[in-house]
C-alpha cells in the first residue's frame, strides 16, 4: 500500500518528461503569441486573419470537438477524460465514465454533423506580405516565412505537449486518490500532502497513515500562511 514503485516512477518522469520540456515548450508558444500580438497591432494580420491562423493549426481542442461528435462517449473519454478541471487539482478527479442516461419526454435534439478534423495548414493570409519589410526594420536574421513557422510549431507545439503532459499527470492524481482510498485518507487531506511524503511511504498501515496526517496537518498550516499574504499587481509586459 505505499506509493509503490510504479506510482513514484511516473511523478518522476511528470517531472523529467513533463514539466521541464512543457516550460519550454510553454515559454516559446508565449514568444510565438506575442509575435501574433505585435502583428496585428502593425496591421500585417487582422483580427480575422489571425483567428484564421490558429483555426488552421490543427490544436487539441479542435481535435475534441470533431471526436465529441464522431467518437461513442466512452471512447471519448478514454481519449480526453484525464483533462480535468483543475489539472493539477487531486479534489477534481478525472471523468472516466460517461454520465447516466436520463429519461425524457422532450424530443431528441438534431443530431449535430461531426465537423471535419482540422488540418494543418497554416498558410500565410493575404495581408502577410508586408512582413517581410517589418522583419527587416526590426534587424531580425529570420525571413518572415520562418516567423510564421515558429510561430505554428510553437503553439502546436505547446498544446500537444500539454495534451500529453497532463495525460500521465492525471494518471498519478488518480493513483495517489486509490492509494488514500486504501489508507482512508481523504483526498482533501492529499490535497495537503507534500509529494515528498508520498514516496516515503513505507507499505506499513499504522506508519503511512500517521506520517501522511501529519504532513496534511502541516500542509494546511503552510496554505493557511500563503493565504495571508497579498502579492502585489503584475505590471503591463508593455510597459
Amino acid at each position: 500500500m505505499c506509493c509503490g514503485p510504479s506510482l513514484s516512477a511516473l511523478l518522476a518522469a511528470c517531472a523529467d518528461f513533463g514539466t521541464y520540456p512543457f516550460a519550454a515548450l510553454a515559454r516559446a508558444a508565449f514568444i510565438a503569441t506575442t509575435l501574433l500580438d505585435d502583428l496585428e497591432a502593425e496591421g500585417v494580420f487582422t483580427t480575422e486573419d489571425r483567428a484564421r491562423f490558429i483555426a488552421g493549426l490543427g490544436l487539441v481542442t479542435g481535435e475534441l470537438h470533431h471526436d465529441f461528435h464522431a467518437l461513442a462517449p466512452q471512447a471519448f473519454l478514454a481519449r480526453y477524460g484525464h483533462l480535468r478541471p483543475g489539472t493539477y487539482d487531486i479534489l477534481s478527479p478525472a471523468t472516466t465514465k460517461p454520465p447516466p442516461t436520463t429519461t425524457s419526454t422532450s424530443p431528441p435534439a438534431a443530431p449535430h454533423p461531426p465537423a471535419q478534423p482540422p488540418a494543418f495548414t497554416p498558410h500565410p493570409p493575404p495581408s502577410w506580405r508586408p512582413s517581410k519589410k517589418l522583419v527587416e526594420r526590426e534587424g531580425l536574421d529570420w525571413d518572415a516565412r520562418q516567423m510564421l513557422d515558429f510561430a505554428a510549431g510553437a503553439i502546436r507545439g505547446r498544446e500537444a505537449g500539454k495534451f500529453a503532459f497532463t495525460a500521465h499527470l492525471s494518471a498519478a492524481l488518480s493513483g495517489i486518490r486509490t492509494l488514500g482510498e486504501r489508507l482512508d485518507v481523504s483526498a482533501d487531506d492529499l490535497s495537503h500532502t507534500d509529494v515528498a511524503t508520498l514516496t516515503a511511504l513505507t507499505g506499513e498501515r499504522s506508519h503511512d497513515t500517521a506520517l501522511l496526517a501529519r504532513a496534511a496537518e502541516a500542509g494546511r498550516a503552510r496554505y493557511a500562511r500563503s493565504r495571508t499574504l497579498t502579492l502585489p499587481p503584475a505590471a503591463d509586459r508593455r510597459q
